[in-house]
C-alpha cells in the first residue's frame, strides 16, 4: 500500500497466486459449469464510492484436506483441533458441511458468479471480515485503510486489517476466486476444466505440509485475535485451545504421519507468552501508517 501511494495508485486489488478468473457451480447432473469471471472490473464498478470492496471465494478455499469422519478420526477428535485452530473464515460447522455435502469443496452460487447479490457489509462477530485476496482498497480514501499487521510468521493480516473497518463502507462485490488451495488443478489456467473435484486426501502429495503449514500460521495469530476481542475472558479461552490441541494431537500425528504436530501447542505457549508485546506492534504499526499516510497525501 507504501508504494502504490507513493505511484499515485488509485485502486490496490491484492490477488492470491493461487486463485483463478472462474467460478465452479455444481449442475444438477452433478458435473461443473465454469464461469469466468471479471474481477478486476466488477472491482473497479463497485469500489469508487467504497473504502474496501471484496470478493468470493470457491473450490477448496480452506487448505484441510477431506477427512472421512469416525472412519479416519473421530468427528469429536476433529472438531477439537479444527476449534482450536479456527478463526474467524474457519470455522467447525462450515468445514463439517463442506465435507459432508461436496467433498471440501465449495461450490459458486450461479447468480453471484453472473455478477448479482453486490451488498454492504456490516458488522458480524464484532467486525466486517473480509480475505486477503480477491480484495480491493481504494486509496483516493487513505484517510480510511489502516495498515496489515502479523505477529512474526502468521497467517492473520487480513484479520487484523478487518478489525480495524468498522466505520469503512465494505462491499461484497459479486464475482468469485477459485482458489486451488492444494495446487492441484493449475491446468485450469490453461482453460483445461476438470468435470468433477476431487476429494483432496490427505496422503496425496505434500497435502499433509500443506495443511500443518496452514495450522502453524494460524495458530501464530490466535492467541493475539483473542486478546483484541476479549481481553478478559483471555486466559480461558487459551486454556481451552490447548485442551482441544492435547485432545486432538495424537490423531493427527497418526494421520499425517510426516508431520510434527506436538510443534504446535509450543507454537501456541510462545504466541501466548508474546500476546501482550503483539498487540502493542499492533497497536504502533497502525499509528505508523496513520502518520504515513498524513505525509503523503501532502505531496
Amino acid at each position: 500500500m507504501y508504494y502504490a501511494l507513493k505511484r499515485k495508485i488509485d485502486y490496490l486489488i491484492f490477488w492470491d497466486d493461487d486463485e483463478y478468473p472462474v467460478a465452479c457451480v455444481k449442475r444438477n447432473d452433478g458435473e461443473i459449469d465454469w464461469i469466468p469471471q471479471d474481477n478486476i472490473i466488477k472491482h473497479l464498478e463497485n469500489i469508487k464510492n467504497a473504502d474496501v470492496s471484496v470478493g468470493y471465494h470457491c473450490g477448496y478455499i480452506s487448505p484441510i484436506p477431506y477427512i472421512e469422519l469416525d472412519e479416519e478420526i473421530e468427528e469429536t477428535v476433529f472438531k477439537s483441533y479444527i476449534e482450536a485452530i479456527s478463526n474467524e473464515l474457519v470455522e467447525w460447522d462450515n468445514i463439517k458441511r463442506i465435507m459432508k455435502e461436496d467433498n471440501g469443496v465449495t461450490y459458486a452460487n450461479p447468480n453471484i458468479a453472473r455478477g448479482k447479490g453486490k451488498y454492504e457489509i456490516g458488522l458480524e462477530k464484532g467486525s466486517k471480515w473480509v480475505a486477503g485476496s480477491t480484495l480491493c482498497v481504494n486509496l483516493k480514501r487513505i484517510e480510511n485503510i489502516p495498515a496489515f499487521y502479523n505477529p512474526p510468521g502468521a497467517r492473520g493480516e487480513d484479520t487484523f486489517f478487518s478489525m480495524m473497518l468498522d466505520n469503512c463502507k465494505v462491499i461484497k462485490t459479486p464475482v468469485y476466486h477459485f482458489h486451488d488451495g492444494f495446487l492441484k488443478f493449475t491446468s485450469i489456467m490453461s482453460g483445461k476444466y476438470p468435470k468433477k473435484l476431487r476429494k483432496i486426501q490427505p496422503k496425496d502429495e505434500n497435502v499433509a505440509s500443506r495443511f500443518y503449514k496452514a495450522s502453524i500460521g494460524w495458530l501464530k495469530y490466535k492467541p493475539l485475535l483473542l486478546y483484541v476481542k476479549n481481553k478478559k475472558n483471555y486466559n480461558n479461552e487459551i486454556d481451552k485451545i490447548r485442551e482441544n490441541l492435547n485432545v486432538s494431537i495424537p490423531v493427527m500425528n497418526k494421520i499425517f504421519k510426516e508431520q510434527s504436530f506436538e510443534d504446535l501447542l509450543k507454537v501456541l505457549n510462545e504466541y501466548d507468552e508474546n500476546v501482550q508485546q503483539h498487540y502493542k506492534e499492533f497497536q504502533e504499526t497502525n499509528k505508523i501508517w496513520n502518520k504515513i499516510k498524513h505525509n503523503i497525501a501532502k505531496i
